[in-house]
């Protein structure tokens, strides 16, 4: 005889239950699978470069011996910290708070705790007759490691040019993200 109106009901839902159960067998690994990799990605991400919101920039060292020549160095950690200033997605400390540390042998760990930064830029300036040399150094502070280092040579009349050049290196190691506006700020070299 054929199933009663009751009978096919109760199939139509037994049949039901069972594509869903069987959907959620195969969905629920996926889902971890998807949960799994983005946390893994998030790690990944928190423990990077790219991490770096907030950064000092340490009174350059002036290499010259010539005590007149301080200013120089001064003027370029201005520079760099003013630069780098005006990334908005980047809080850069103030030249005044950063300055306290000017000739400081205190381990870079500890300043960066101090003024609670995840990094910072340190570096030299060396000025001799018309030609100038500026080194920059990018630190993680947590490890106290090198993220990126570099020195930029050219003539003393273009020391904003290669000033600018180190701010627009250490926007891109700390994958500020630039818009076009800032991008064209740090790529200006004779403008000021």
């Amino acid at each position: 005889p054929p199933p009663s109106r009751g009978g096919r009901r109760l199939t139509a839902r037994w049949s039901i239950a069972i594509v869903v159960g069987v959907a959620l067998l195969v969905s629920i690994p996926t889902f971890y699978l998807i949960w799994m990799e983005a946390r893994w990605a998030h790690a990944t991400t928190a423990a990077s470069p790219g991490s770096i919101h907030s950064l000092a920039i340490l009174p350059l060292e002036n290499l010259s011996g010539e005590e007149s020549q301080e200013y120089f160095a001064d003027a370029m950690t201005d520079e760099l910290t003013t630069d780098l200033g005006q990334i908005g997605s980047l809080r850069v400390i103030s030249r005044t708070s950063a300055m306290q540390y000017k000739k400081t042998h205190k381990p870079l760990k500890q300043i960066a705790g101090e003024l609670n930064v995840d990094a910072l830029v340190e570096g030299s300036v060396l000025r001799a007759g018309d030609r100038v040399r500026i080194t920059a150094q990018l630190i993680e502070a947590q490890t106290d490691r090198h993220l990126w280092a570099h020195s930029y040579e050219g003539q003393a009349r273009d020391a904003l040019g290669l000033q600018n050049q180190v701010a627009k290196s250490i926007a891109e190691q700390v994958r500020a993200k630039l818009t076009p506006e800032q991008r064209a700020a740090l790529n200006t070299t004779q403008d000021r």
